[in-house]
């Protein structure tokens, strides 16, 4: 199986510079997905980073769990391992909830326990749209 690279971490740094912060929030509903105010706080109230990094995350969360998956399914511990790392640290850019889940997947793939696997990644499937969502409907709230 062919590993991908992701790179997250360099979303769309080669656009000028990005006028439109966020100094002070609008009423905020509870997200579940992720810490809005840490998120915030990591992106500088850079609105335009913030939709740059949720587009990548919207593009790449359905490609890295196709992934866990098949590397799953070809009890491939070395590559679930490494996706589930790469998964952990763009997670953690996001201030998402997930990134524990990601974390604990990245370990347990170490000691190749199939069954405790297949739940991490069975609550990171359910995890990870719910993030997506909440996003987009973030960034929507920002950008208005």
């Amino acid at each position: 199986m062919r590993e991908r690279r992701y790179n997250f971490s360099s979303a769309r740094r080669d656009r000028p510079a990005r006028p439109q912060k966020v100094t002070s929030l609008p009423a905020d509903p509870t997200y579940q997905s992720f810490e809005q105010a840490e998120l915030m706080e990591r992106v500088e109230g850079d609105v335009e980073l913030l939709l740059d990094l949720a587009e990548t995350f919207q593009s790449l969360h359905a490609e890295q769990l196709a992934d866990l998956r098949a590397s799953l399914e070809a009890r491939d511990f070395g590559a679930l391992g490494r996706t589930a790392h790469a998964l952990k640290g763009s997670l953690s850019t996001l201030a998402a909830r997930a990134t524990a889940r990601a974390a604990s997947l990245e370990q347990i793939a170490k000691s190749a326990d199939v069954e405790a696997c297949a739940r991490e990644l069975a609550a990171l499937t359910t995890e990870l749209p719910i993030l997506a969502r909440e996003l987009t409907e973030l960034v929507a709230r920002l950008s208005a």
